[in-house]
């Protein structure tokens, strides 16, 4: 079920539960108050966002990646220097709730880099599926395999932190 139906889908009993981002849960839980339970299924695990790409298209477009990133990186400064310009910009682009952004927005670490958290994390998640027989596979791949780290070093090489 997509995120636009189910606050409809629980609200009218069709639906008895829903795992869904924060973003969707937020305004069901103030529309339907004490009628709704809710807790994260990350479990207090930290969330990645990535940018993604075909190894081909990174490799093949070089300059075009490092401008991507330069222009993320720039977006990251901006933030830091300017952070109540900087969350009108994203509250407003992303039309959230005023009270909503207040509660989500100190949950969040704002920062362009590749860590060994983010390694760490993707091991431990094919550790889990595996275990409990969530893939055919037997073996951990090497991550290390599907992340392109020279771009990112090329343009702002202390963000790199992922050991090789």
């Amino acid at each position: 079920m997509g995120f636009d139906k189910m606050p409809q889908a629980l609200e009218n009993g069709q639906r008895d539960a829903a795992a869904s981002i924060n973003l969707v849960s937020y305004p069901i839980k103030q529309k339907m108050g004490q009628k709704v339970v809710s807790w994260s299924a990350q479990g207090g695990q930290d969330i990645f966002w990535l940018l993604v790409s075909s190894k081909d298209f990174t490799t093949s477009h070089p300059k075009t990646v490092k401008k991507l990133l330069k222009a993320v990186i720039k977006a990251e400064e901006y933030l830091k220097k300017n952070p109540t310009e900087g969350k009108a910009i994203i509250m407003n682009r992303l039309h959230l709730d005023q009270a909503y952004f207040n509660q989500i927005w100190p949950k969040n670490k704002f920062g362009v880099s590749l860590d060994q958290e983010l390694l760490i994390a993707m091991e431990d998640q094919a550790r889990w599926r595996i275990e409990n027989k969530l893939t055919d596979k037997a073996k951990v791949p090497n991550y290390l395999d599907f992340i392109y780290l020279d771009g990112l070093k090329n343009v702002k090489p202390e963000a790199v932190s992922i050991i090789k």
